[in-house]
């Protein structure tokens, strides 16, 4: 909802109450025989609801804030799970790996990274500061994957 002001000065439903003038429809709003010194053709407060807008808001549009591409349903597990793989044995948290992920939101790498915890695909290193690590089946998986390897 939306208020909007259309500026002439005075009573309104801001200060009456029920609506325009107050509660009982005498301008001003005071009772039945109060008068008011303003006018009765005072400010108006207009309360309209904004239609949602429509928008693409599907997988592949872009984001308003950083303008990445939106990712479809577990898009950035996936990427919070790639990223903690290539940087196996350490550890991350969620700041840095918003930088590595171009600016995504920290909250919400912060979900997925908690997500992926408790399904037993990351572990939580260290709660405060969090901090992030992949699980080395997690590694051995995303290597076969991909088909690189690292020595151990």
């Amino acid at each position: 909802m939306v208020g909007v002001w259309d500026g002439n000065g005075g009573g309104g439903a801001v200060s009456g109450g029920a609506g325009p003038g107050g509660g009982d429809g005498a301008p001003g709003g005071h009772g039945a025989g109060g008068g008011s010194a303003r006018a009765a053709t005072g400010p108006t407060w207009a309360f309209t609801a904004r239609a949602a807008e429509p928008g693409p808001g599907g997988a592949g549009a872009v984001g308003p804030v950083t303008g990445n591409p939106r990712l479809p349903k577990g898009g950035l597990q996936a990427l919070v799970l790639d990223l903690l793989a290539e940087y196996y044995p350490d550890e991350l948290g969620p700041v840095g790996m918003s930088k590595l992920l171009g600016g995504r939101s920290i909250g919400a790498i912060t979900n997925a990274a908690e997500r992926l915890c408790r399904e037993h695909r990351l572990v939580c290193t260290r709660l405060a500061p969090k901090r992030y690590a992949a699980l080395h089946s997690g590694v051995q998986a995303a290597e076969a994957a991909t088909g690189t390897g690292h020595a151990d």
